[in-house]
């Protein structure tokens, strides 16, 4: 457990953070100090080390520079307990607004007090009044507005309120929506760290399938998603190295596939003339090349195959025999001559048709609540599986890939849209600024 304390010192508020040890690993804040120059009076807002923070300073000094005094101070006074915020939880991309998250958030540190949290305590002493806390957040719109032309968003919902008047008449007004009375923190996490998924994989060898294990490996170690691995069938796999010592492992759409498993930015064929098509085999338009050097995950993928389609079963059931021929059937779009009959790899183990989204689901939520990983209800919003392929983007980047690199690997669009893969827990936080610290340190700059 860490903690946040809040200190008072001669140049302002400034923040201290010690981890789970009670070792302080960050110190920071924004501090600032009022100068007056030429009749007229500045509000200047800098980081701890004295850099000025030049997009409050000009919202302060001159979209402000007509308001009152009283208006002045309290968006001076809003605007350093938000860059405190920034600097805390490394918030870089806050000038695309703030996401319901981080609006939650910035409501708890604003409140102050002695909070107790799931990752973080905070020990602020103070604790501010809610009628404080609503004019600082509307410092925060006009803000936005101002320096980042941004008018949309959590901070921006507003809700329409009945009015009654003397007369018994009702009209209805708009009001902003966001309530610090209401304030209430749930933050799941967004990605699965190693430890997890080392957690996961001994639940998954104890009381799970190899076919979990599989699926489990392929989303964290190379960032499939859930709908391109449910699509997977065996022609799309090379069980022999490649010249460069890799074994492939393919995504594409084909007709017979469901929606729920199909592969992201691939082309969908309508007709079976489209398999032919030249651009069909395209890396990127028709086709995702995965190169796997992990042999023993091609070992297991074999393992699987073979034992799901152990004659020893179906002289058991001729069901799933028939649901394995007749509904697991899948479009043979390749010249792969070591399989005849094309079928979807992955199996519902109860009745043999293909695992579906909803199948997979209600399993790892399973594994998960058994390794002790939170869950919700709003699977759309916080979609389990996909906490996998953040934790794939997450080690990528503890690995040193840069934007560019990241995009390329999570086969996205462009660079661009990578940015929310970098989102680290307070405790990852936590680890990156000691790991900075001591990199300081090796290099004698602290």
């Amino acid at each position: 457990m860490g903690l946040i304390k809040k200190i008072e010192t001669a140049v302002g508020t400034i923040y201290e953070r010690y981890d789970s040890d009670s070792k302080m690993i960050q110190r920071t804040g924004a501090v600032g100090f009022v100068k007056e120059y030429k009749g007229k009076v500045y509000y200047i807002i800098t980081d701890i080390n004295g850099v000025s923070i030049k997009e409050a300073n000009k919202f302060l000094n001159f979209s402000l520079e007509d308001s009152s005094i009283k208006k002045r101070e309290q968006a001076f006074s809003a605007l350093k307990i938000f860059y405190s915020y920034i600097s805390l939880f490394q918030l870089n991309n806050y000038r695309d607004g703030i996401d319901n998250e981080n609006l939650n958030k910035l409501l708890k540190f604003l409140k102050g007090g002695k909070q107790n949290g799931n990752i973080l305590d905070f020990d602020f002493k103070l604790e501010r009044k809610h009628s404080t806390l609503r004019p600082y957040l509307s410092v925060y719109r006009e803000f936005y507005d101002v320096i980042f032309n941004i008018r949309e968003g959590p901070l921006f919902k507003k809700t329409l309120v009945q009015n009654y008047q003397h007369d018994t008449s009702v009209y209805k007004t708009e009001k902003y929506s966001v309530n610090p009375k209401a304030l209430k923190i749930t933050v799941l996490p967004k990605y699965i760290r190693e430890n997890e998924y080392q957690k996961i994989l001994e639940i998954i060898d104890d009381k799970f399938s190899i076919r979990d294990r599989i699926i489990v490996m392929l989303m964290y170690q190379y960032g499939l998603r859930i709908g391109e691995v449910l699509g997977l069938t065996i022609e799309d796999i090379d069980f022999d190295k490649n010249d460069l010592g890799y074994f492939v492992l393919k995504l594409r759409n084909r007709i017979t596939d469901k929606s729920f498993q199909h592969a992201k930015r691939l082309m969908v064929p309508q007709k079976s003339e489209d398999y032919t098509k030249e651009y069909y085999s395209w890396e990127g338009i028709g086709l995702w090349t995965i190169l796997i050097e992990d042999e023993e995950l091609i070992d297991l993928i074999e393992e699987y195959y073979e034992e799901s389609r152990d004659e020893i079963i179906f002289n058991k059931s001729k069901k799933k025999l028939e649901n394995l021929k007749n509904k697991s059937k899948a479009d043979k779009v390749s010249e792969n001559n070591n399989v005849r009959e094309n079928q979807y790899l992955f199996l519902n183990q109860q009745n043999y048709t293909p695992l579906t989204a909803s199948g997979w689901g209600y399993r790892i939520k399973q594994i998960f609540e058994l390794v002790g990983i939170k869950t919700d209800k709003e699977t759309k919003k916080n979609n389990l599986s996909h906490r996998f392929r953040h934790g794939f983007a997450m080690k990528k980047i503890s690995e040193g890939y840069d934007e560019m690199r990241l995009y390329k690997a999570l086969r996205h669009s462009g660079p661009h849209s990578v940015k929310i893969y970098y989102n680290p827990t307070p405790e990852d936080q936590a680890s990156i600024l000691k790991n900075q610290k001591v990199n300081l340190e090796n290099r004698g700059l602290k």
